[in-house]
């Protein structure tokens, strides 16, 4: 039966640099508060703790880069086991709903930054295409990227491990994609992979030299552990956010997989002064972990 061996593999290099010498930040048993209350906050028709209490989750930092990441990651077999059967297309609408991401003002929001991406991704990767912009968006949920950049005449195409349940613009695996790209984006995603550089470097492997990358994930300055602070376990939940960035980490993963960071031009979607200027001085502020790079290079792939 799949997911009848053992549940986590030991991750023993850092995440960026590669380096063995780590500092264990946090670490306890699944079956231990605060961990265990928020697993049966979030749980739907499955029970994790069933096969996870005696289970260990340790949290470390790097010595050499000071990257912060989840020591112990799900086997193939047991991800599989949970996007099909604990965390499955259903399980992550419910979630959306009751957070309140499935909101109107919510969706409506991610749309405005969505198209705003849009607007400056087709600025930048003027000078390296003639004609229409060609763009991957890696780890692509439900679609709703992929779709705002077809509808605004974009050749866009998503990967997603979930493909089958979502869209026909959805592929499953990066293998079944083809040909370069002017600009690949990743929203939310480098903080669920297992070995975030080699996947960040595949992909900048297919870009056109020149050619954008956006990267986002959640902000992670200050965290050392789980706490009774439920936006601790939100920002690196064991089993989700298995990578924990900032402002820093981000740009340095980034220049490793050949990526050279640079200044976002404007974008302002608003029928407002007030948006207008708040999005008009967000590059004034402090560095965050939304971040645009060019390739520059060969990406290092070991």
């Amino acid at each position: 039966m799949a997911g009848s061996g053992p549940i986590f593999v030991k991750r023993t290099a850092c995440i960026i640099c590669g380096g063995a010498r780590h500092k264990v930040l946090a670490t306890g048993l699944y079956g231990e508060n605060p961990v265990r209350a928020y697993i049966e906050r979030d749980r739907g028709a499955f029970d994790p703790l069933t096969v996870l209490s005696d289970e260990r989750w340790t949290f470390l930092s790097c010595h050499d880069c000071g990257a912060a990441f989840h020591q112990f990651t799900m086997t193939h077999a047991w991800a599989e086991r949970r996007y099909g059967e604990w965390t499955n297309a259903a399980e992550i609408r419910a979630w959306e709903q009751a957070r309140g991401y499935a909101t109107f003002a919510a969706r409506w929001t991610l749309s405005r930054e969505y198209v705003q991406h849009l607007l400056r991704l087709e600025k930048l990767t003027r000078p390296i295409r003639d004609g229409m912009p060609r763009l991957l968006d890696f780890g692509s949920g439900f679609g709703h990227f992929v779709r705002l950049a077809t509808a605004m005449n974009f050749e866009a195409v998503g990967v997603d491990r979930m493909a089958a349940k979502r869209s026909a613009d959805i592929l499953a695996d990066l293998d079944d994609v083809t040909g370069k790209f002017h600009a690949i984006t990743l929203f939310e995603v480098l903080e669920h992979l297992e070995d975030p550089l080699s996947t960040l470097a595949r992909l900048v492997s297919m870009l056109h030299p020149g050619g954008i990358v956006v990267l986002e994930t959640p902000n992670c300055e200050g965290i050392t552990g789980i706490t009774s602070d439920p936006v601790t376990y939100d920002l690196i939940h064991p089993l989700e956010h298995i990578n924990a960035f900032t402002p820093d980490t981000l740009r340095r993963i980034a220049q490793n997989a050949g990526l050279t960071p640079m200044s976002k031009p404007f974008a302002i979607v608003a029928t407002d002064v007030k948006r207008a200027a708040k999005d008009l001085a967000a590059p004034l502020k402090r560095p965050t972990t939304r971040q645009y790079f060019r390739r520059s290079r060969q990406p290092r792939t070991s």
